[in-house]
């Protein structure tokens, strides 16, 4: 619906709209083959950048000086209207609003555990990745323990420093492991593309590359888009969401 209003993909509109103004460069958030992005999900930012949204927030949808998103919409995607948890704690707008001892706190929280925090009462805005994360029970407590005083603390340049440091070295990709020989399947298999009998999950075709020694290019036909997945042999993550149209392999003769 967005997309057919702005004349342009949800994505680029949002990175022309939102994400430039609030300095955020890299996001990935895929499409379909028709180039629709997905409406409900799968939107990936840096930690630092779901923070800007969360800043954004904070401040009411002002960023800077400019409005830009409105201050209207914000409040009102931040009011409880739906009682969804035992608890309390209430939803609208892709936000959950928590009550009680913590009311005031919200959060956007993303499938596979990503969360945006923010708490007016306390100028707190936090970004979280990963599963099993509890911001009532386990992260909330946190924040408010952590809260030394309303104005800002006084410089620590050291405490800085360690935290550049701790930082900087978690940006570090984990060390190549000895890559094992590969068995004499891996040369039969390698370049071929499978056809795979009807399924329930629509997965028409795949094929496996070993280009190298350490690299391996997964292709997977779902549908009529196909999925081109990096992986390796030397324990170093690979990652990428490229969707590239229809699978040669499905391609109707002409």
């Amino acid at each position: 619906m967005v997309s057919r209003v702005v004349q342009q993909t949800t994505h680029e509109f949002a990175k022309e709209n939102l994400f430039a103004p609030l300095g955020i460069s890299e996001s990935v958030w895929p499409d379909d083959p028709q180039g629709v992005n997905r409406g409900w999900g799968d939107l990936q930012l840096h930690p630092r950048d779901m923070a800007r949204l969360g800043l954004l927030f904070l401040n009411e949808g002002e960023w800077n000086g400019p409005q830009i998103v409105s201050s209207d919409w914000v409040r009102e995607a931040t009011r409880s209207s739906i009682a969804a948890d035992a608890d309390g704690t209430g939803y609208v707008f892709q936000c959950w609003i928590l009550s009680g001892d913590l009311e005031g706190l919200y959060e956007a929280r993303g499938r596979g555990g990503q969360a945006i925090i923010v708490w007016p009462d306390t100028k707190i805005v936090a970004a979280f990745t990963g599963r099993g994360i509890d911001v009532r029970n386990d992260i909330a407590p946190l924040l408010a323990a952590a809260i030394q005083s309303n104005d800002a603390l006084t410089p620590n340049p050291e405490a800085h420093a360690r935290l550049e440091a701790a930082i900087a070295k978690a940006k570090e990709p984990p060390p190549a492991k000895p890559i094992p020989d590969l068995p004499p399947m891996a040369a039969e298999v390698s370049g071929k593309v499978y056809r795979l009998e009807p399924n329930q999950f629509d997965l028409r075709c795949i094929s496996i590359d070993f280009r190298s020694s350490a690299d391996v290019v997964f292709t997977l036909s779902v549908g009529e888009g196909t999925f081109v997945l990096p992986g390796g042999m030397d324990g170093v993550p690979r990652f990428s969401l490229r969707c590239t149209g229809p699978h040669p392999a499905l391609q109707r003769p002409r």
